[in-house]
């Protein structure tokens, strides 16, 4: 499996090569082995660990009061879950504090459907400058500040994700 994923990034790799007028020959240069560990080894997994659970344990009040939040302004789950690609190709869910609606695809589409000019902003960035779906307050807030991603020392301590690294991707955009 990890062949395959390597071999899919050195031909997406190759694909933008050509198409910007470089031609190089990628796969000939690149084994998969290359891409079986990640940078660092234990001594990064161990400060992930360490970082993430210190987190967790100082900031669990805090997000105890951010889920009371989020219970109050917005029926629904307290979290949002979502499928992203992390290392080597491999899917894993996202724990993220819920900073929308319910029902905020549903209402992306209609608004979309509707506001031409919301659906160009959006297809440009894939984020509305004054977003409806977002939960009044408490969404905005948490968006500002990132704290809707405290969860995610969750998938640091599991393994999906590092502290520092780069950012996963959803599968819409892998």
């Amino acid at each position: 499996q990890r062949e395959v994923t390597c071999k899919m990034f050195i031909s997406k790799v190759e694909d933008y090569l050509n198409k910007s007028g470089q031609t190089e020959e990628l796969s000939s240069q690149v084994s998969p082995g290359k891409f079986t560990r990640p940078v660092g080894g234990l001594l990064k997994r161990g400060f992930d660990i360490f970082f993430s659970v210190a987190a967790l344990l100082t900031m669990s009040g805090f997000m105890l009061c951010i889920a009371v939040f989020i219970f109050i302004a917005s029926k629904g789950p307290i979290f949002f879950v979502q499928r992203r690609i992390g290392y080597d190709g491999e899917d894993f869910t996202c724990l993220k504090f819920r900073t929308m609606v319910v029902d905020a695809e549903d209402r992306l589409q209609d608004l979309l459907e509707e506001n031409p000019e919301a659906a160009t902003e959006f297809n440009k960035a894939r984020k509305l400058k004054d977003d409806p779906r977002i939960i009044p307050g408490i969404g905005n807030f948490l968006r500002k500040t990132s704290l809707d991603e405290l969860p995610q020392f969750f998938n640091v301590i599991l393994g999906h994700m590092s502290v520092v690294g780069p950012r996963t991707v959803t599968v819409d955009e892998w």
